[in-house]
């Protein structure tokens, strides 16, 4: 796999077991081709590596109106981000901790217990006019998983408006920062890149609504001054610097990361094009790294579309919100808010669009229409959320006239599945704001909102298929005063146990974190008596084998599939079909739910000692998330770079025998 995604974590237990006896010996039940053929079935898997976390018991806040602090240092902690990295959750924010005249970067790093891992009140990151930073003014422009427990953050040195040089680092999984351009020092022996698209200081900007997305070989894409490049994993710029268009600060520009079938990285990007809040169209481009040159020399983006319009409106209009997702088959879903439809009052709606790999779009003309009239401006108080659902669609949330949650779910084929205008989570006559949308690790969505008539920081779980509310009551993250800033004062992401984490600043100008459990979720543990063949009934003829291991604490699995595209017609296997794939995993058990990396074994011959090429590293080859909600249903999430693929398949037995088992097991009977 040569050195694509290096960065996954190598400090991993290796478990050398014994071989695996799968076996489903049926009784006449078998629901579909997949159960007859392997009626018995014996499997021999070798275990890959996997991270077992060993962490410090902690104890989130049960007390709404006393959450678990992150920093309460002197003056304002405020505009946090979050992310989620190997064995826990960085944050960082803005301080003014030194006598309010400064404004620096710090972080923290908490585990899924509410554990604080570096210093107290957090560590500095960048620390206004001294070393390289020469201005009194830091402000947190990114945040992204770094790989191996740690982070990348980016910021700009600044004094607004006036002056704007953008910076950005690594944080390693032990609080130290270590990147440089080369080697400046910004708080000795810690370093910064510099990123500069020329050599006037001043004028190279991360904007405030723009995006910084990972690569897949722990480097980062972002957009500097109207322009776009890419980071490698110590810091270089590994492209030039790519024009992108000179009127997008008010707007925003969103980035979409991928990687082609060949292997080369690339991002979507999308943008409002105009002058100030006054939109001409709404464009995307996808760049590609041909990562020819590098690393020798920077290498030079490909432009695979030019200018695609996602919208062309005959006049002038009003467009923010920009958002955009992957949509798990190598194109993307973008998402905005515009006032195409002119009325009496709102006048403001959600617009969406699906775009494939080829830059066609696959939804109709300049987007569907996802709500009614919302607003009639476009200032703080609105706010857009999206996450993709992991079968091709996308999941939105809007805050609709200061006083509605709502949610709407397109999917893959551009169909509208809840209730027309969306669904209403919560409804007042006070103003709502929407801080965060999530998809959870059991394939439902929660949504993080703020509701000032209750003075509440509130969460809400809808299931995907009718958009019907789980939790019966609200969950409350915070109950006292909260700045109501759309998207700045709140951050969430999933927990990964059917959860969520969120950190927000209060009106104290304290900063906090909370744990929004799912409860039910967690009851439900793996055991022996999930042991069988799993299948999905609408890809008849595929399935999986399933084997969990208690006493070990590991499950391992077995993906009987089919390649992404037909073998060509003269192509002759002597044993099975062309297209038949199979595929390997193997991870720690973690209540309800496993981790797993893929492993894929090539070079062997049928009934033959044979030396057989595995995965290297662990993980290269993607990942598996497997999570059962009962005895008899669970979901199976796949990430696999190396095809660009990522989606989640629904999983129920071939056969229902072992139900009872697994009950039995479960309830101790």
């Amino acid at each position: 796999m040569g050195d694509r995604r290096s960065w996954v974590n190598q400090g991993q237990l290796l478990i050398v077991a014994k071989e695996i006896l799968a076996h489903r010996c049926g009784t006449g039940k078998e629901k579909d081709m997949f159960a007859s053929i392997w009626r018995c079935v014996f499997i021999s898997l070798s275990f890959t590596g996997f991270l077992v976390p060993v962490l410090v018991s902690g104890e989130w806040s049960s007390d709404p109106t006393a959450p678990t602090p992150v920093s309460t240092a002197a003056f304002a902690q405020y505009f946090p981000r979050l992310v989620k990295v190997d064995n826990g959750f960085v944050t960082t924010w803005q301080d003014r901790r030194r006598d309010n005249a400064y404004v620096d970067i710090y972080a923290q790093k908490f585990t899924l217990n509410g554990d604080m891992l570096w210093e107290n009140d957090g560590r500095v990151i960048a620390k206004a006019m001294t070393g390289s930073l020469v201005k009194p003014v830091q402000t947190s422009r990114g945040l992204l998983d770094g790989g191996m427990g740690g982070a990348l953050v980016a910021w700009d040195d600044a004094t607004d408006p006036i002056y704007f040089q953008a910076f950005s680092t690594r944080i390693t999984a032990d609080a130290t920062v270590a990147w440089g351009n080369p080697g400046v020092s910004l708080q000795s022996p810690d370093t910064a890149a510099r990123l500069q698209v020329n050599t006037t200081l001043g004028t190279n900007p991360i904007g405030n609504e723009w995006d910084v997305v990972g690569d897949s070989e722990g480097g980062m894409f972002l957009p500097v001054a109207t322009r776009i490049g890419r980071l490698d994993s110590t810091g270089r710029l590994r492209t030039n610097w790519i024009e992108n268009t000179a009127d997008t600060q008010a707007h925003g520009i969103r980035l979409v990361p991928f990687v082609t079938p060949s292997g080369d990285d690339g991002v979507y990007v999308m943008w409002a094009q105009g002058s100030l809040y006054f939109t001409d169209s709404i464009l995307m481009r996808k760049l590609v790294d041909p990562e020819s040159l590098w690393p020798v020399k920077a290498d030079t983006f490909s432009d695979a579309w030019g200018q695609l319009k996602l919208y062309d409106p005959a006049f002038t209009i009003l467009a923010c919100r920009m958002t955009a997702v992957p949509d798990g088959a190598g194109g993307i879903i973008a998402a905005w808010i515009d006032d195409r439809v002119r009325t009496e009052t709102a006048h403001l709606r959600v617009y969406a669009q699906r775009v494939d790999s080829n830059g066609n779009m696959l939804w109709e003309s300049d987007g569907i229409e996802v709500s009614g009239d919302i607003s009639n401006t476009c200032m703080w108080w609105i706010n857009l959320a999206a996450t993709a659902d992991g079968e091709g669609g996308v999941v939105l949330a809007w805050n609709e006239a200061l006083s509605t949650q709502r949610m709407q779910h397109i999917a893959a084929d551009g169909s509208v599945l809840w209730a027309a205008g969306g669904v209403a989570v919560d409804t007042t006559t006070y103003p709502i704001y929407t801080h965060g949308l999530v998809r959870a690790s059991d394939g439902n969505f929660i949504v993080l909102f703020q509701n000032d008539e209750k003075g509440k920081l509130l969460a809400q779980k809808i299931e995907p298929v009718q958009g019907g509310l789980l939790w019966e009551d609200e969950r409350v993250v915070y109950e006292g005063c909260l700045y109501p800033y759309g998207d700045g004062y709140a951050a969430m992401v999933s927990d990964g146990q059917a959860g969520a984490i969120v950190t927000f600043e209060t009106c104290a100008g304290d900063l906090f974190a909370q744990r929004i459990d799912d409860g039910a979720a967690n009851a439900f543990v793996m055991n022996a008596g999930l042991n069988d063949a799993w299948y999905n009934p609408a890809t008849s003829g595929q399935g999986f084998f399933i084997t969990v291991f208690p006493d070990l604490g590991v499950v391992s699995l077995a993906w009987f599939t089919y390649d992404t595209e037909y073998p060509p017609a003269d192509a002759v296997s002597n044993l099975g079909d062309p297209g038949h794939r199979w595929l390997t995993a193997l991870g720690p058990i973690d209540g309800n739910r496993a981790v797993m990396n893929i492993e894929l074994t090539s070079g062997g011959l049928f009934d033959t000692p044979t030396e057989v090429q595995r995965t290297d590293p662990p993980g290269s080859d993607g990942t598996l998330t497997l999570t059962f909600n009962d005895c008899n249903s669970g979901a199976i999430e796949y990430v696999i770079p190396s095809i660009n693929r990522q989606g989640t398949v629904p999983i129920q037995r071939v056969a229902n025998d072992n139900i009872v088992i697994c009950e039995a097991l479960r309830t101790g009977e």
